[in-house]
Formats: structure tokens, C-alpha cells, sequence
């Protein structure tokens, strides 16, 4: 088949389904979400096996993770598998646990990665900085920067793919300085991408310097055709 669709009575078997996703040419499609999902429940945890099936599989068109309680710890494994994917245009991790480190880590990818074409990254436990105090996730060093300019060059650099240490999930370790922003990694990625045409991030907390940020970052990208910044 080229489609599936799971809810959560079969999140156990997840991680042997990505394996054999790997190497899966046939299947374009897959939707998981726990449609009774609370913000009591444990987060379903997917990291090496759906880093290592994006990295390989080349069929896979659109996966959508909806309100499975997804921490950092999976959306930095996903950045990692986004760097070396070619075939994915659809991406949704919406109503997840993630937080800016997560977000950052994924816009990071997304300067590399030239296949994506929708990113949906809504109502997760965001906030604009790059730590929130509030998260109940583990305090993972931020794999951009801790500072990054508010204002954006206006040639482009030519991108290389970068070291697989850089999106790597570090081991858990205290947020030295609280200065960044996944705002501006957002608008860095949007100066740098040229695929993307779809973008969903409300309530994301963009403060007004992020979303300045993210503006001018808009005069030199000229792919993305959708932007919903709604409750921001």
C-alpha cells in the first residue's frame, strides 16, 4: 500500500515499523496520532529508529505525528534524519511536548535539507527563547548558537551539509546562557531555505524582535507561499 494511518494501539511496534521503513519503497504516506491523547500521558519516544528512516528510506512523502506527547528528544533525531532526506515534502509534529530546542534543531535541518515543502510545527509547549523553564523535558543544549543576529545578511552563503554532530541529540546537559532565540533560527532558516512554501507556527511566542526578524528574512526567500503566525 502507499498510505497508512495508526492510532496509538500500535505505538509499541513503532520502532519496528521505522525499521523497516528504512528500506520501504513502496509506502508514501503515514499518519500516528493518539486522538485521546492528555497532557498527563508519557511521551511516545522515537529516536534513533525515525532518525535512521528518514535518513535511508526514499519513498516517504508526508508523515504526520500528531499529539503523541513528543519531547526534544525526538524532534532533534528527526533533524538529524531531515539533513540526509530526499524525498519528504511534508512534515507535521503538531500538538507535541516540543520545545524551542526541538523547533531549533529542525529549522537548523531545514537550511540543508532542499526536498521539504510543508512544515507544520503548531501548539507545542513553545516559547520564543530557546529554553523554557517550564519544560518538563530534559535541559539539552541548544544546537544553534546561543546568539544569533536579529538582522540577516543579504547574500547567502552557499550551504554544505553540515557535521552530523551539529543536529546529533547531545547528552542531557544544563542550558548554559538563555539568550537565543528559535525565532531568529527560524528566520535564519528561512533566508538560507528555497523549497519550503508551507509554514505553520502558531502559538509559537514569537516576541516582536523575532518576528521583525522573521520579516526581513521574507525579502530573500522566495519559495514559501503560506505562513500562518496566528496567535503569536
Amino acid at each position: 500500500g502507499t498510505k497508512l494511518q495508526f492510532s496509538t494501539a500500535i505505538m509499541k511496534s513503532l520502532n519496528t515499523l521505522f525499521k523497516v521503513l528504512e528500506h520501504h519503497s513502496a509506502l508514501h504516506e503515514l499518519v500516528i496520532y493518539n486522538p485521546h491523547a492528555s497532557a498527563n500521558d508519557d511521551e511516545i519516544v522515537m529516536g534513533e529508529p525515525i532518525r535512521d528512516m528518514l535518513k535511508t528510506n526514499t519513498s516517504l512523502k508526508y508523515l504526520m505525528l500528531y499529539e503523541l506527547g513528543l519531547t526534544d528528544w525526538t524532534a532533534t533525531h528527526i533533524a538529524a534524519g531531515l539533513v540526509d532526506n530526499h524525498s519528504l515534502e511534508k512534515l507535521g509534529i503538531s500538538k507535541n511536548k516540543t520545545t524551542s530546542v526541538g523547533a531549533a534543531s529542525i529549522f537548523k535541518a531545514l537550511e540543508f535539507n532542499n526536498t521539504l515543502k510543508s512544515l507544520d510545527i503548531s501548539i507545542n509547549k513553545l516559547r520564543c527563547r530557546l529554553h523554557s523553564p517550564h519544560s518538563s523535558s530534559p535541559q539539552l543544549q541548544p544546537v544553534l548558537p546561543p546568539s544569533l543576529p536579529s538582522t540577516l545578511p543579504t547574500q547567502t552563503t552557499t550551504s554544505h551539509s553540515p557535521s552530523l554532530s551539529l543536529l546529533e541529540p547531545p547528552s542531557p546537559s544544563p542550558v548554559t546562557t538563555q539568550d537565543g532565540c528559535v525565532g531568529l533560527a527560524m528566520a535564519r532558516m528561512l533566508h538560507c531555505n528555497r523549497t519550503l512554501t508551507d509554514l505553520d507556527v502558531t502559538y509559537f511566542g514569537l516576541t516582536p524582535q523575532c518576528s521583525v526578524a522573521v520579516f526581513n528574512a521574507l525579502q530573500h526567500n522566495s519559495s514559501l507561499k503560506k505562513l500562518n503566525m496566528t496567535c503569536n
